[in-house]
């Protein structure tokens, strides 16, 4: 055992979960303060994605995992979400503020949250969360204005996006390997979608973008998603859902402190709706046996 997975075992699993989202949360400030000022959405997340590939590997060197053609292919399948995920998100946050796209991309979880657990407390929590985005779009945001409105449609692909990656997460951190397949799928996504970002590559050229997009991989990538995994392998996609009615909030809170980012009064009752959506649709006594695996 590492000494990560040592230190994330010490701490309830929703505590790791929560401080992978504070993590992700300052490096995407530092995406939209530096990078974003310098290139494309999509291309400040492959940087993401590329660097946070790099030290995974380098820490876990995957291939010695002995992986098999179908763990690879899946775990590759697995990345290419992840980093689908990240420019989309990327593509919204240089539109519009970072709280109001991670609130609007919960449709993505609380959707896997309709799918996994039905019932009432779901469908219930899907409609908090439709007024919660009605909220933001009709009062908080402009859609008027093409940027804006682009910016929420970004959010909204973004949202389809993580829900894949909840339940392809879970399924891999199920395994002994889920780490180890977390850096090949990143290294794969990376790879596959490089000919994509294409020129926008080299547009890390200065000391300065070189140490942001650095920090991005790293506090963005490196080090959130290898906490999520260990989160997942002792909860579930319905807990983990439900734990994820924290990260609207902070993700507020860090916008704000990093970026000035203060939510209208249309924003902020939405971001309290899709919370309220996401605990209400994820309410479970499987929380209480998630912190016992």
């Amino acid at each position: 055992m590492t000494r990560l997975s040592r230190l994330a075992d010490a701490v309830p699993a929703p505590g790791v979960y929560v401080a992978s989202g504070i993590s992700q949360y300052t490096g995407s400030a530092i995406g939209v303060a530096v990078l974003l000022a310098a290139m494309p959405g999509y291309a400040a997340a492959w940087w993401r994605v590329a660097i946070g590939a790099a030290v995974i590997c380098a820490w876990r060197r995957p291939w010695r995992r002995g992986f098999t053609r179908s763990q690879v292919v899946t775990s590759a399948l697995f990345g290419l979400s992840i980093t689908l995920m990240n420019m989309t998100f990327y593509e919204a946050i240089a539109r519009i503020p970072m709280g109001t796209a991670v609130s609007i991309e919960f449709v993505g979880p609380v959707a896997t949250a309709l799918i996994f657990g039905g019932g009432w407390r779901a469908r219930a929590g899907v409609v908090a969360v439709a007024a919660g985005v009605v909220s933001i779009g009709g009062f908080g945001l402009d859609l008027g204005d093409p940027t804006q409105a682009a910016g929420m449609a970004w959010a909204v692909a973004a949202g389809i996006a993580w829900g894949a990656y909840i339940v392809g997460g879970t399924a891999i951190a199920h395994r002994r390997s889920g780490v180890d397949a977390l850096a090949v799928g990143l290294a794969a996504g990376a790879l596959v979608t490089a000919p994509f970002v294409g020129r926008h590559i080299g547009d890390v050229n200065t000391p300065e973008l070189a140490v942001a997009a650095l920090a991005v991989g790293v506090l963005a990538s490196a080090l959130p998603f290898p906490l999520e995994q260990l989160a997942m392998r002792r909860l579930g996609a319905e807990t983990i859902s439900l734990m994820s009615a924290v990260l609207p909030a902070t993700s507020v809170i860090v916008g704000a402190l990093t970026l000035r980012q203060v939510p209208s009064l249309g924003e902020a009752c939405g971001i309290v709706l899709i919370s309220c959506g996401i605990a209400l649709a994820q309410w479970r006594s499987g929380l209480a046996r998630g912190r016992g695996r």
